[in-house]
């Protein structure tokens, strides 16, 4: 029996807690990330999942919602709580939480091309790590998403970036948008050599919309060509670096990963819905 997350072992805290809805209990919204992911979906997590688990009770374990991962989140110690952010269901990371998949993953052995939609509220100051495989640095394949804070203008961006052999990034402009309000990102990684510059190797999206050149921060030289597969039997990490440094701060309520680039409407129909199922606001997060 599943502990901590899943539909089919009993009923979702959110349910108790009186904040599901027609959709959450329809199944639309797995429904529609699983006709849009196909075979090439690695997993769903959603919060909506969490079973069990009482308001600011630690997580054991995360599982995909869609039940086709060959592992699953979980930690020994620095658990994530269950949380609720505008009465709707999220897991809480406090810098020091993170998990980890059980055993290393063989999903994105040979793959190219990556796709990761997620929402979130991050209230970093700093640089905080939501997910890396990897780890960061120290592998040619990797890659990382995670969050920017600025204290000074309380802006936040987020950075989304790949590793081989150089070094590839793309964040959006902090007078774009602000990560410190619940927003919906997403990062595509294409790496068939498409060359180097704005939205080639890595493409970021805000609210399903993708960025333009005017709307990114990085300048274009760390925006390198990609052209080598990531690696298999590595492990993800999720609400830090795999070290444990670089901790993220905030809400996170949903994350997608897809093997394979996602069209612009693709992107935009999964972003839509999650910012449907979280009450998000399209604008929200925008300057």
């Amino acid at each position: 029996m599943r502990s901590g997350f899943g539909r089919k072992d009993g009923p979702l805290s959110a349910n108790t807690l009186g904040v599901s809805t027609v959709e959450d209990r329809s199944g639309g919204f797995l429904n529609l990330i699983k006709s849009i992911g196909g075979s090439d979906l690695v997993f769903c997590l959603d919060a909506y999942d969490i079973k069990n688990v009482a308001v600011g009770g630690l997580i054991p374990n995360w599982y995909d919602s869609a039940d086709q991962f060959e592992s699953y989140f979980t930690e020994a110690t620095n658990k994530p709580a269950f949380g609720l952010f505008r009465n709707k269901p999220s897991v809480s990371f406090n810098t020091t939480d993170m998990m980890a998949t059980a055993t290393s993953v063989a999903a994105l052995n040979g793959v190219k091309d990556l796709s990761i939609v997620w929402a979130q509220k991050f209230d970093n100051t700093g640089t905080g790590f939501l997910l890396e495989w990897g780890p960061r640095f120290d592998l040619n394949q990797s890659f990382a998403i995670g969050g920017i804070g600025s204290p000074a203008s309380n802006s936040r961006a987020f950075i989304m970036s790949q590793y081989d052999g150089g070094y590839c990034t793309n964040a959006p402009n902090s007078d774009y948008v602000q990560n410190n309000q619940p927003v919906v990102l997403g990062a595509v990684f294409n790496r068939n050599s498409p060359g180097s510059g704005y939205n080639k190797s890595t493409k970021p999206y805000v609210n399903g919309k993708l960025l333009s050149e005017s709307e990114q921060a990085n300048a274009s030289g760390l925006l390198a060509d990609m052209s080598t597969a990531f690696t298999s039997d590595l492990s993800f990490y999720l609400g830090a670096r795999a070290n444990g440094t670089n901790g993220w701060d905030g809400y996170l309520f949903s994350m997608v990963l897809v093997k394979r680039q996602l069209t612009e409407s693709e992107m935009s129909r999964i972003s839509q819905a999650m910012l449907s199922r979280w009450a998000i606001g399209s604008t929200e997060a925008l300057v």
